[in-house]
């Protein structure tokens, strides 16, 4: 049986990172700075995602994206315009990661 692609989502702010993956349901938070950006991109490397998104955030996501493209990671910003499969062949639009504001709404079980 073929595995399901990996997505990964992160929403960047001033300070942290948040992060969920799909279709696991993982989410967790890193400090925004060199060794968080450095320990998240050597997580995603093992994960072999099929597509990092990035939210666009006033350009907070720059250094986060360099540092994900620099590592071969296929990095979109700005995941509003990408649509992720679902094992039934539909197609959602990319769920964000947990954050006080939004995970009530946040589901990756697909």
């Amino acid at each position: 049986m073929e595995q399901e692609p990996t997505y990964v989502s992160i929403d960047v702010a001033k300070a942290r990172v948040d992060v969920a993956v799909r279709p696991s349901g993982d989410n967790w938070s890193i400090d925004y700075d060199e060794t968080g950006v450095a320990g998240l991109v050597d997580r995603l490397q093992a994960m072999r995602p099929a597509a990092v998104l990035l939210e666009a955030t006033g350009g907070l996501e720059v250094p986060l994206a360099s540092a994900l493209a620099a590592a071969a990671l296929p990095v979109v910003v700005n995941p509003r315009q990408v649509s992720m499969p679902n094992t039934n062949g539909s197609v959602d639009e990319p769920r964000r990661p947990a954050t006080s504001s939004n995970s009530a709404r946040l589901s990756c079980s697909g």
